[in-house]
């Protein structure tokens, strides 16, 4: 009688731990973007009292940079992707969770008379780790997760 309620307990178990497994949320790719602040860290900068920080929301990509005394902040526009774009699409702006690009628009403010876009691709990604490689020069950039 007590292995018949063995056997039961262990299949609820057994049960419970499988459904638990296939109704969780995934965490997108987004989502992990987003989950704090990137300091990046490779290649290295010889800058003294300099720190450079990225953060994400879901239509921006906010990079600022830390003096001893003052910051800056630069502003663009990204959008996730699986495929490498001929170019920068407006419209997938903030529409895709998921990618295996990132592709960033730096545009025109008041201190600059330039607009370029940048494709990365993931390279890694995880809760503390995030590496790019930006296509057009392979270079692989490095971002630890500070907050």
């Amino acid at each position: 009688m007590w292995q018949q309620k063995i056997i039961a307990l262990s299949f609820f178990i057994l049960l419970f731990l499988i459904g638990g497994t296939a109704f969780a949320q995934e965490t997108t790719t987004q989502d992990s973007l987003m989950i704090g602040k990137w300091r990046f860290i490779y290649p290295p900068h010889n800058e003294k009292g300099i720190e450079y920080v990225y953060t994400y929301s879901k239509t921006e990509k906010h990079f600022t940079v830390y003096f001893e005394k003052d910051t800056a902040t630069v502003i663009s526009h990204y959008y996730l992707s699986n495929e490498i774009p001929k170019e920068f699409d407006y419209n997938q702006i903030g529409k895709n969770e998921t990618g295996k690009y990132l592709i960033t628009l730096n545009t025109k403010d008041k201190t600059s008379d330039f607009s370029a876009s940048n494709i990365y691709e993931i390279i890694e990604l995880t809760a503390t780790k995030l590496r790019l490689k930006q296509l057009s020069t392979s270079i692989i950039f490095e971002y630890e997760k500070i907050e």
